[in-house]
């Protein structure tokens, strides 16, 4: 049984081409120019454009009400949105107070100033639209790409014409780490919201406020139909005091995450944005710039279309949100944030951008299929995240026309580093248990230094390591034995390259795990390090850092220069023609022609 067909679409044409439903880049609208460097004036990148109607959203929102879009200004070189107040009908909330006398005058106050703010956000984002068009510098093409982790976002820039890419430093010291990565974090206190850099000082100054992490787990895990995830009962992070002021409907815990999601985005795009400009100006150079944005999906969900639906929303959503942000910084009132958002989902619904999804793992070993030294074969790639391990085997091709990725198999692992001291602490926890009892049932007094021996410590983490590489073996086994099903050749899998990356790579028990579940086939497996790039500017830090942004790196390209793609589920039984496709050569001109 034959693969799918795994072509890339044709970018001769602006107008979007038909595919079928199974192929991971049927499900987006977005198309990259043919050209090797970046799209020229035109803005004809999907079906719907700023000049259309907009087509119907897939789902319904949160909100009651879809915000209509206006005619455009009849004076050329200006399309501002003069959204007026019925055009925008008031949010519903959960917060209102039906029990008082004024309820009505306060609901009608409310919405009044919702429709203020909406009408006064769309202003501003058609004002950024009218600056653009009117400005008649030479554009330079700008590529951003996102690595949105769990733990922390990291962010790297390309400059399309001198093919150079640089990191983006979030804080004021070069040297450190640290201040590369910025945490996946956003703040809550029950009528701020806080992200960004804003949001760690926030939580130390307000002890009321809550925090929330993982939810970029979350936004998949909410948008898959595959998922019965409920957010009341996710172990992941406290998701109650925000749903409390949050519309209750069928949507409202998709929704949720989707706002938090897009206000981190939206922050991570405008931090950006200021760095690079800010790059460039200290060389000199004042030009207009032609943005482009990629993020990644995990390789399992994919084939999802309503996760990759999601990721490419929010996205969307952040960038609109980013053009409030670059004026506006520091927490945001629930309020006014919520209002913002519902303007820019409008935005993000109704104009041609730039922006894109690409499978994570993909994007991660870019910086090795893209090496001339790079050697056609099957290779693994083990991300040790903070809170998951992503796994996936794949064979790389390189003797066609352009590099072709086939994913025989993909896995998230939720036994990330985190996890480590978790399980470690839960011992722990059970030891004080048995302590704090001992005192009280012999009314004596102990001290803190008989409690726990450092010796004692070990054993607990120990054993904690022991109980994980048993955990992420028997998934990559599993994983392994998926994969040889797609090419059930042992000779194939015997000289198998394994790349361990991620914050937790260096951690002896998944290297351990990794080489115990895969060299039951890979008899010669070889444990390699990502190469990095010439092209990469890492400011200073030392290259054994790299493994941390290679997802980033691989993103700041034009997707077009990247590797075509076939998901698990479009490979299967593949032919020897298929696994080794025959070089292509240019056809060269006979003598009568020349």
């Amino acid at each position: 049984m034959k693969k799918k067909d795994r072509r890339r679409p044709n970018h001769s044409s602006t107008q979007p081409t038909s595919k079928t439903s199974s192929s991971w880049s049927a499900t987006l609208g977005d198309k990259w120019p043919k050209e090797a460097g970046m799209v020229g004036q035109n803005q004809q990148l999907r079906t719907t454009s700023s000049k259309t109607s907009p087509a119907p959203l897939p789902e319904k929102p949160i909100r009651t009400h879809q915000i209509q879009p206006t005619p455009q200004s009849s004076q050329p070189g200006k399309k501002a949105l003069n959204i007026i107040s019925q055009q925008l009908p008031a949010r519903t909330s959960k917060t209102e107070i039906v029990s008082l006398p004024s309820a009505e005058l306060n609901r009608a106050a409310s919405n009044n100033r919702s429709q203020t703010r909406q009408t006064i956000y769309a202003d501003r984002m058609s004002q950024f639209l009218s600056k653009k068009e009117a400005e008649k510098k030479r554009e330079i093409p700008i590529i951003l790409g996102i690595d949105f982790g769990t733990s922390s976002t990291k962010v790297v820039w390309r400059e399309a014409e001198s093919d150079r890419a640089h990191l983006i430093c979030f804080g004021n010291r070069l040297e450190m780490l640290e201040d590369y990565l910025l945490p996946s974090i956003v703040a809550f206190d029950g009528d701020h919201l806080a992200g960004g850099l804003d949001a760690l000082p926030f939580l130390e100054k307000n002890s009321q406020a809550n925090g929330f992490t993982n939810f970029k787990m979350c936004l998949a895990c909410v948008s898959s139909e595959k998922s019965d995830c409920n957010l009341e009962r996710c172990s992941l992070s406290h998701w109650r005091p925000l749903l409390a002021r949050m519309i209750d409907d069928s949507s409202g815990q998709r929704e949720t995450i989707e706002i938090i999601s897009a206000l981190h985005i939206g922050k991570v795009i405008s931090l950006s944005k200021k760095h690079i400009v800010e790059n460039l100006r200290t060389r000199g150079i004042e030009p207009q710039i032609r943005w482009f944005v990629n993020m990644a999906a995990p390789v399992e969900h994919m084939g999802e279309k309503s996760v990759l639906e999601a990721f490419e929303r929010v996205l969307k959503i952040g960038w609109w949100m980013a053009e409030i942000f670059d004026e506006e910084s520091g927490p945001h009132q629930l309020d006014d944030l919520l209002d913002c958002y519902e303007t820019a989902k409008h935005f993000a619904a109704t104009r041609s951008m730039n922006c894109f999804i690409y499978p994570e793992v993909a994007a991660q070993v870019a910086c090795m299929y893209l090496s001339r030294s790079a050697r056609d074969g099957i290779y693994a790639f083990i991300d040790v995240g903070a809170g998951t391990v992503d796994a996936s085997i794949f064979r790389l091709a390189s003797t066609g026309q352009e590099p072709q990725l086939n994913f025989y198999g993909a896995s998230v692992i939720k036994y990330g580093a985190a996890h480590l001291e978790v399980i470690a602490s839960r011992q722990l926890a059970e030891r004080a248990s048995t302590w704090f009892k001992s005192i009280k049932e012999s009314r004596a007094r102990v001290g803190s230094a008989m409690f726990l021996l450092p010796e004692e410590a070990g054993i607990y983490l120990k054993n904690a390591y022991s109980w994980i590489e048993k955990k992420v073996e028997s998934e990559l086994r599993l994983l392994l034995g998926e994969s040889f099903a797609k090419e059930q050749d042992v000779r194939h899998f015997r000289g198998l390259h394994l790349f361990l990356g991620g914050g937790g790579a260096s951690i002896q028990v998944y290297s351990d795990a990794s080489t115990k579940a895969l060299s039951g086939l890979a008899t010669n497996l070889t444990i390699e390090d990502l190469p990095v790039p010439q092209d990469f500017d890492m400011n200073g830090l030392p290259s054994k850092a790299f493994h941390r942004f290679a997802v980033a790196y691989g993103l700041a390209f034009n997707v077009t220069n990247l590797a075509e793609i076939a998901l698990p589920d479009e490979v299967s039984n593949l032919t020897r023609e298929e696994i080794f496709p025959i070089r292509q050569f240019q056809e060269a001109p006979t003598k009568d022609i020349c």
